[in-house]
Protein backbone atom coordinates (compact mmCIF):
# COMPACT_ATOMS: atom_id res chain seq x y z
CA UNK A 1 0.00 0.00 0.00
CA UNK A 2 1.49 3.31 -0.73
CA UNK A 3 1.20 6.20 1.44
CA UNK A 4 1.72 9.95 0.70
CA UNK A 5 3.38 12.33 2.97
CA UNK A 6 2.25 16.10 2.57
CA UNK A 7 5.25 18.29 3.06
CA UNK A 8 4.88 22.07 4.37
CA UNK A 9 7.16 24.37 1.79
CA UNK A 10 8.75 27.40 3.61
CA UNK A 11 9.59 29.61 0.79
CA UNK A 12 11.73 33.37 0.65
CA UNK A 13 11.91 35.75 -1.39
CA UNK A 14 14.66 38.12 -1.61
CA UNK A 15 16.13 40.94 -4.14
CA UNK A 16 20.40 41.10 -4.82
CA UNK A 17 20.08 38.93 -1.61
CA UNK A 18 18.19 41.28 0.36
CA UNK A 19 14.92 39.78 2.04
CA UNK A 20 11.66 41.08 0.81
CA UNK A 21 9.58 41.05 4.06
CA UNK A 22 6.30 41.85 2.03
CA UNK A 23 6.36 38.91 0.40
CA UNK A 24 5.33 35.28 1.15
CA UNK A 25 3.65 32.34 -0.21
CA UNK A 26 4.44 31.09 -3.71
CA UNK A 27 3.96 33.57 -5.60
CA UNK A 28 5.78 37.42 -6.11
CA UNK A 29 4.02 40.29 -7.77
CA UNK A 30 6.01 43.52 -8.03
CA UNK A 31 5.22 46.15 -10.36
CA UNK A 32 9.05 46.67 -11.74
CA UNK A 33 11.69 49.24 -12.33
CA UNK A 34 14.56 49.27 -14.15
CA UNK A 35 16.74 47.73 -11.13
CA UNK A 36 14.84 44.16 -11.46
CA UNK A 37 17.11 44.31 -15.04
CA UNK A 38 20.00 44.27 -12.85
CA UNK A 39 19.61 42.93 -9.13
CA UNK A 40 18.13 39.40 -9.46
CA UNK A 41 15.04 37.93 -8.14
CA UNK A 42 15.32 34.48 -5.95
CA UNK A 43 13.16 32.19 -4.28
CA UNK A 44 14.57 29.87 -1.88
CA UNK A 45 12.46 26.75 -0.79
CA UNK A 46 12.96 24.72 2.44
CA UNK A 47 11.70 21.59 3.27
CA UNK A 48 12.28 18.67 5.68
CA UNK A 49 14.87 16.85 2.99
CA UNK A 50 16.74 20.05 1.99
CA UNK A 51 16.35 23.18 0.15
CA UNK A 52 16.81 24.71 -3.22
CA UNK A 53 17.40 28.73 -4.58
CA UNK A 54 16.52 30.03 -7.64
CA UNK A 55 17.35 33.26 -9.15
CA UNK A 56 16.10 35.22 -12.20
CA UNK A 57 16.90 38.97 -13.26
CA UNK A 58 13.99 40.45 -15.08
CA UNK A 59 13.91 41.89 -18.75
CA UNK A 60 13.00 45.30 -18.22
CA UNK A 61 13.08 47.52 -20.84
CA UNK A 62 13.63 50.86 -19.90
CA UNK A 63 15.00 53.86 -20.97
CA UNK A 64 18.38 55.62 -21.14
CA UNK A 65 19.88 55.95 -17.72
CA UNK A 66 22.62 58.37 -16.65
CA UNK A 67 25.54 56.27 -15.25
CA UNK A 68 28.10 59.09 -15.40
CA UNK A 69 27.66 62.62 -16.00
CA UNK A 70 29.90 64.74 -18.71
CA UNK A 71 31.50 67.79 -17.41
CA UNK A 72 31.80 71.10 -18.98
CA UNK A 73 35.79 71.27 -19.84
CA UNK A 74 38.03 74.71 -20.52
CA UNK A 75 41.11 73.73 -22.49
CA UNK A 76 43.77 75.40 -23.41
CA UNK A 77 43.82 76.39 -27.41
CA UNK A 78 45.50 73.34 -29.69
CA UNK A 79 45.25 70.80 -26.73
CA UNK A 80 42.60 68.03 -26.23
CA UNK A 81 39.33 68.14 -24.82
CA UNK A 82 37.82 64.87 -24.05
CA UNK A 83 34.17 64.45 -22.69
CA UNK A 84 32.90 61.23 -21.17
CA UNK A 85 28.68 60.12 -21.14
CA UNK A 86 28.05 57.13 -19.48
CA UNK A 87 24.53 55.68 -20.25
CA UNK A 88 22.66 52.53 -19.44
CA UNK A 89 19.35 51.19 -21.10
CA UNK A 90 17.24 48.08 -22.21
CA UNK A 91 17.29 47.38 -25.03
CA UNK A 92 20.33 48.43 -26.19
CA UNK A 93 21.04 52.02 -26.80
CA UNK A 94 22.68 54.10 -29.16
CA UNK A 95 24.68 57.23 -27.98
CA UNK A 96 25.78 60.06 -30.40
CA UNK A 97 27.30 63.14 -29.61
CA UNK A 98 27.16 66.14 -31.77
CA UNK A 99 27.89 69.84 -31.31
CA UNK A 100 24.78 71.85 -30.67
CA UNK A 101 23.49 73.76 -34.48
CA UNK A 102 25.31 70.88 -36.08
CA UNK A 103 23.77 67.79 -37.89
CA UNK A 104 27.36 65.65 -38.10
CA UNK A 105 27.49 63.07 -35.77
CA UNK A 106 31.41 63.20 -34.11
CA UNK A 107 31.08 59.78 -32.05
CA UNK A 108 28.97 57.13 -31.01
CA UNK A 109 30.53 56.01 -27.85
CA UNK A 110 30.83 57.01 -24.40
CA UNK A 111 33.57 59.27 -25.21
CA UNK A 112 34.10 62.14 -27.39
CA UNK A 113 37.46 63.57 -27.81
CA UNK A 114 38.43 66.22 -29.52
CA UNK A 115 42.25 66.56 -30.90
CA UNK A 116 44.07 70.22 -31.18
CA UNK A 117 41.38 72.20 -30.01
CA UNK A 118 40.73 75.80 -31.96
CA UNK A 119 39.10 78.70 -31.12
CA UNK A 120 35.98 77.76 -33.63
CA UNK A 121 35.51 74.00 -31.20
CA UNK A 122 34.12 76.36 -28.35
CA UNK A 123 30.64 75.81 -27.43
CA UNK A 124 27.62 73.45 -26.63
CA UNK A 125 28.37 69.54 -27.25
CA UNK A 126 25.27 67.68 -26.25
CA UNK A 127 25.75 63.64 -25.36
CA UNK A 128 22.62 61.96 -26.65
CA UNK A 129 21.11 58.37 -25.65
CA UNK A 130 18.35 56.35 -27.95
CA UNK A 131 16.71 52.84 -26.27
CA UNK A 132 14.78 51.92 -29.89
CA UNK A 133 10.80 52.20 -29.03
CA UNK A 134 11.21 52.76 -25.57
CA UNK A 135 12.67 56.84 -24.83
CA UNK A 136 16.08 58.64 -25.54
CA UNK A 137 17.69 61.25 -22.87
CA UNK A 138 20.61 63.32 -23.45
CA UNK A 139 22.72 66.27 -21.53
CA UNK A 140 24.59 69.36 -22.37
CA UNK A 141 27.79 70.50 -21.60
CA UNK A 142 30.30 73.11 -22.67
CA UNK A 143 33.88 73.77 -24.12
CA UNK A 144 35.80 76.69 -23.25
CA UNK A 145 38.84 77.19 -25.17
CA UNK A 146 41.39 78.80 -23.43
CA UNK A 147 44.04 81.78 -25.49
CA UNK A 148 46.89 82.06 -24.35
CA UNK A 149 47.94 85.23 -24.85
CA UNK A 150 51.86 85.62 -27.02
Amino acid sequence: MFHSKHWIFAGRWAKKGHIIKEASGDSYEAIVDYTYFFEPISCEVTNPLGSTNISRTVDVYFGPRMMSEPQSLLVDLGSDAVFNCAWIGNPSLTIVWMKRGSGVVLSNENTLTLKNVRQEDAGKYVCRAVVPRVGAGEREVSLTVNVLPN
